[in-house]
């Protein structure tokens, strides 16, 4: 993994605006600047960003949030990186919003092609990392123990236990595939265990049915015996069977005739009943038409008397008519008489009313005109008032506006040093809380020198001696000193600001207050004016309106005298208007001569009822004697059906005493039939049992043959499983010869066997610059026991100038050196297990231990392993040892958050 591009924002004490590290162009880097200033932190973005973990606060409940710079809510890293001759960028995004910790994660791959990058991320942050852990083939642990050197745990793989320096090499070398093709195998022993474990439970089920086919077989034969005993008793039953429904047929037939007669006798009983009933009422109805035939009126006498009453009808009936056209024409000329009437009252009244409305208009109008110069009378008096008040009131207002002018300057003025001092005081209140933050830094600062249980320096890491310490103690003493006295300073300031800004700000409340009654005036003294223009001319319209009204109050006075003349002339000449008219005294003398004559023709009416009533009995007796003559013409016809009705009665008698012999000559026992009945139940039960019984036999044989053919197959199976049981043990033992040799003591353990020469080598290698050949890396991955035998392990042997000790007799600066050798040498494993030169190298403080000497031979070693690295990333404050490097990037810390500057040195 190379580093191309960092961008940050909001990580520990980088702020706000976005900082942007290019690696790209860089192969040797030193990373400087100031304890505290972001160096560290800057590598921390590095591993929370790929990994989501950084130093000191891996442990903490909520590392996360741990990370985040003080006041923000939200913070952001992402790395861009080739791997593989491939480009990727990792974008990892934490941010807490009330109360509640989002994280987000995207995984990207550059495509040369598009010139875009293609997204990887998976469904879920656990996924995405699991995904950027595999494609690296590394994960956190594994990075910090090999290819980066953490301030202060430049130890981190030496001082681990044994068991855990064997892990760390593992994944170094990755062997983690091994343990998957372990788990693999031993899967494959479970699953062909589990197989052979099912394959010997169907071989004991398989013995266990073969056990039952001798059983199987007797009873197989007895049910065949037993089957054939039950075909000839079923036999002699199903002949006792059809005899006895034989029987029952007959019996059922004779009883079928016997219904059949019977039914016929019924029926033509009833049709005997059924034509006697009838010729009886023929034979009454003859009877009679005969006697009313005795008592019928003379026709003649009928007819004659009917022509005299309609001719006397008819006579009627034109006088009827005569007396209705009278009428008509009396209601014609009474419509007429009185239509001619209402014209000519309505023709009158309409013009006096007309007069009467001209009149009330005039009246109005008059009334309407008085009383709206009554009120522009009364609207002249009340303006000219106001328009005096209006004057005076301009008058007034105009002398208040005559200080504005000066007080507007002096407002102004007041203002111009209100906003002055409030923003000096603005600026002050900002450098008190930066001078605060610094006093909680400087007693952080403090609190960790005075600590006289930690040696070390707890910025760099650095071991101290107590001389060292107490003149760092009391140089921050000096400095916490004179930081409280620029803070007292501009405390005090900050107090006498803020009073005078109070009270000035009252005072400008009350300016402001005064401005606006300014400004009211104005719109006051406008108002005025404009309404005093305004009452002026609407005083001139009213007096114009009045002296109009004045004349035509005159006009109207005279017309109103005349009309009124006229009406009294119109209502004098009402009495003598209707008699003047000649079409109405015609009406009424034409009226009078109709009523006379049909007076006349209603006493000629008075007895036309009666004639009527009379005539409707004549005509209802004509209509009866000519219903009762067709009945009369049909007696010779009823004569005739009499004697035939008698003929059919007779042959209908005869035939009923023939059916009545045939049912007589029928005879049925009754107790044959239940006989006959219970017989053939019994039988038809013995036959069902017996049917139930062979079914039962039948079964039983059929599912005993298909038993011994499955006990049959079963044995040719039983023969074909024991091969089958070979093969499985085979392959069980096959896998557990791989499980063995992918696991811990198999290939893996050869593979850090051949691995740890390579480690030795090249650690050697380095340690034999920085100690001149005076020391010598052993790592012993077996020991003896006292017991006998050996035990794998890890341990670390040192050969120098006293003899061979373990790792952990040294300190200080000669343990830096071995822990700085074996690291490297762990580094270029790392490499040369991916195929590919070494990547990156990084190393954070660390180098504080060293004299003069020792660091120029640790920068010697820098500079002669530089060629096995492609980017090389050195932390270090030490002026001696940093200013050895061309490529300088320079951390600042200020108000913003730390800020990144790229110095190239040569």
């Amino acid at each position: 993994m190379i580093p191309r591009k960092l961008e940050l924002k909001n990580f520990l004490s980088y702020g706000e605006n976005m900082q942007t590290v290019d690696f790209s162009r860089h192969s040797l880097i030193c990373l400087s600047g100031k304890n505290g200033n972001g160096k560290s932190a800057l590598l921390d973005a590095l591993t929370w960003v790929v990994w989501g973990q950084a130093r000191k606060i891996t442990a903490a409940v909520k590392p996360d949030e741990g990370l985040l710079r003080l006041g923000q809510s939200r913070m952001m890293v992402s790395l861009e990186f080739d791997f593989n001759q491939s480009i990727y960028r990792v974008r990892r995004e934490f941010a807490k919003t009330y109360g509640k910790a989002q994280l987000a994660l995207d995984f990207e791959v550059y495509d040369a092609s598009s010139d875009r990058f293609f997204p990887l991320t998976e469904k879920t942050v656990r996924q995405t990392q699991e995904k950027i852990e595999t494609t690296l083939g590394l994960d956190y642990e594994t990075f910090i123990n090999s290819a980066f050197l953490r301030q202060g745990q430049s130890n981190e793989f030496s001082k681990k236990s044994p068991r855990d320096r064997k892990i760390i090499l593992a994944n170094i070398l990755g062997l983690s595939k091994y343990d998957k093709l372990q788990q693999a195998a031993l899967e494959k022993v479970r699953y062909y265990n589990d197989a052979k474990k099912l394959h010997l439970q169907t071989e004991e089920q398989i013995n266990a049915e073969l056990e039952k086919e001798a059983a199987l077989k007797a009873a197989q034969a007895e049910n065949c015996k037993n089957l054939e005993i039950l075909n000839s008793g079923a036999i002699q039953i199903q002949t006792q069977f059809q005899n006895n429904l034989e029987q029952k047929n007959k019996l059922a037939e004779q009883k079928k005739e016997f219904d059949q007669v019977a039914k016929e006798t019924g029926i033509q009983q009833a049709k005997t009943d059924q034509k006697i009933a009838e010729l009886r009422a023929v034979i009454k109805q003859w009877r009679n038409i005969q006697a009313k035939s005795l008592k019928l009126p003379d026709i003649n006498k009928l007819e004659l008397e009917k022509q005299t009453l309609q001719k006397k009808e008819q006579i009627f009936l034109d006088l009827r008519q005569e007396s209705l056209k009278h009428q008509e024409e009396i209601i014609k000329n009474k419509e007429f008489y009185q239509k001619r009437l209402v014209m000519l009252e309505s023709n009158f009244e309409k013009k006096l009313n007309e007069l009467k409305l001209a009149i009330e208009r005039s009246e109005f109008t008059s009334t309407q005109n008085k009383k709206i110069m009554q009120q522009k009378s009364a609207a002249i008096k009340d303006l000219s008032g106001k328009l005096d008040l209006m004057a005076k009131e301009q008058e007034q207002t105009s002398k208040k506006l005559n200080g504005k002018e000066l007080f507007e300057q002096a407002a102004n003025n007041i203002k111009a040093q209100f906003e002055k001092r409030r923003a000096f005081y603005q600026s002050c209140i900002d450098r008190g809380n930066f001078l605060k933050t610094e006093k909680v830094d400087l007693e952080e600062r403090k609190t960790a020198i005075q600590d006289i249980h930690n040696p070390a320096c707890p910025f760099c890491e650095q071991m101290l001696t107590a001389k060292r310490k107490q003149f760092l103690g009391t140089k921050l003493v000096k400095s916490e000193i004179f930081l409280n006295t620029r803070l007292t300073r501009i405390t005090n300031i900050i107090k006498k600001l803020k009073v005078i800004l109070v009270e000035q700000h009252k005072q400008i409340l009350n300016i402001d207050k005064e401005f606006n009654l300014y400004k009211q005036l104005e719109a006051k003294f406008d108002d005025v004016t404009k309404k005093i223009e305004e009452t002026k001319l609407g005083l001139a319209d009213y007096k114009k309106e009045l002296a109009e009204l004045e004349v035509e109050e005159s006009k109207t006075a005279f017309n109103l005298n005349k009309e009124k003349d006229m009406l009294t002339q119109q209502e004098s000449d009402r009495l003598t208007h209707f008699a003047k008219d000649k079409e109405l005294e015609d009406s009424a003398k034409k009226i009078a001569v109709l009523d006379q004559e049909v007076a006349k023709i209603k006493k000629k009416l008075f007895d036309y009822s009666e004639m009527q009533a009379q005539l409707k009995r004549v005509e209802a007796s004509i209509q009866d004697y000519s219903q009762f003559r067709q009945e009369f013409d049909a007696q010779a016809n009823r004569r005739l059906l009499i004697t035939l009705l008698i003929k059919e009665v007779r042959e209908l008698q005869k035939n009923i005493v023939l059916l009545t012999n045939r049912l007589n000559a029928i005879t049925i026992d009754p107790n044959i039939e239940s006989t006959l009945e219970k017989n053939i139940f019994e039988l038809k039960k013995n036959i069902e049992e017996v049917a139930k019984q062979k079914e039962t036999l039948t079964l039983q044989i059929g599912r005993a043959d298909n038993e011994l053919g499955r006990l049959e197959k079963l044995r040719v199976k039983a023969e074909s499983r024991k091969d089958k049981l070979k093969q499985l043990d085979q392959e069980i033992e096959d896998y557990q010869f791989l499980a063995s040799t992918f696991g811990k003591n198999g290939i893996q353990a050869l593979l850090i066997e051949d691995a740890v020469p390579e480690i030795e080598t090249e650690a050697n290698r380095i340690l034999a610059k920085l100690t001149d050949n005076q020391a010598q890396i052993f790592i012993e991955s077996v020991r003896d026991l006292k017991s006998g035998g050996v035990k794998e392990t890890m341990d670390i042997q040192i050969s120098d100038a006293a003899g061979i000790r373990p790792y952990e007799m040294y300190s200080g600066g000669e343990a830096f050196r071995i822990d700085f050798a074996l690291r490297i040498a762990i580094s270029k494993l790392l490499a040369n297990r991916a195929g590919t030169p070494l990547q990156t190298l990084i190393i954070d403080e660390g180098f504080g231990s060293q004299d003069e000497e020792g660091l120029t031979k640790v920068m010697s070693s820098i500079l002669a392993i530089q060629e096995d690295f492609l980017k090389i990333i050195i932390v270090s404050h030490l002026s001696e040892f940093k200013d050895n490097f061309p490529i300088h990037f320079i951390i600042e810390k200020k108000l913003g958050g730390s800020e990144i500057k790229i110095e190239e040195r040569g």
